[in-house]
């Protein structure tokens, strides 16, 4: 091989392992993003106020069944924000 394409091969080879290291890291934070957001407990502001507004017991309950927001209907059922729900019934419905 002459010295103009050892160069080329090496800007070649150079050229993908920089291609790759850079698809990598755009997919490590796509990834990181998507389960920062899948877990995050933040609850819009209009979701409180609709369940601030309704006369029904409901609620906004996360993965692991924390209670995040509860309609003031909800107390009489024993559901309480920033509690997990006791009620095996409702635990099931939940995941159903």
């Amino acid at each position: 091989m002459t010295l103009p394409q050892i160069a080329l091969l090496a800007l070649a080879v150079g050229l993908l392992i920089g291609v790759g290291l850079s698809l990598l890291v755009v997919w490590a934070y796509r990834a990181r993003a998507r389960v920062v957001e899948e877990t995050s407990t933040v609850v819009p502001d209009g979701v409180t106020a609709v369940l601030g507004s309704m006369d029904d017991a409901a609620c906004v309950v996360d993965t692991s069944g924390l209670v995040l927001a509860a309609s003031n209907a909800a107390a009489r059922f024993g559901i309480e924000v920033g509690a997990t729900l006791d009620n095996p019934e409702l635990r099931q419905l939940v995941r159903g």
